[in-house]
């Protein structure tokens, strides 16, 4: 699991942080559960998650990039945006199917 501390005073202690629900899931996955991060990204996921998958919490910040794809997606009034996430279905759940016109994964 990759956390680092974002702020210059002194952040909350690392304990709580690593009981939030993003830890939780990175931890999972991390013993053996292969969807925990897919269903992080359904529940609970925002479109600042996928753009930069970074999650901020009491002055930690939890990397999620390991565990996410490279999408191209073309957005109805929006243009194509470089998107990060476990599968094309997360995308699915935070934009919602109306607004993804097009998704392409870039290999990396």
């Amino acid at each position: 699991m990759k956390y680092w501390q974002f702020v210059n005073w002194e952040p909350a202690p690392i304990e709580s942080a690593l009981r939030s629900r993003v830890a939780v899931a990175i931890a999972a996955y991390e013993s053996g559960d292969k969807n925990a991060i897919k269903e992080y990204y359904k529940q609970s996921a925002t479109m600042e998650t996928l753009k930069n998958p970074v999650v901020k919490i009491g002055g930690w910040a939890f990397s999620l990039r390991e565990f996410c794809r490279v999408y191209w997606v073309k957005v109805r009034y929006y243009g194509i945006m470089e998107l990060y996430a476990p599968n094309k279905s997360a995308i699915y759940s935070v934009l919602g199917k109306y607004h993804v016109l097009k998704i392409q994964e870039v290999e990396q």
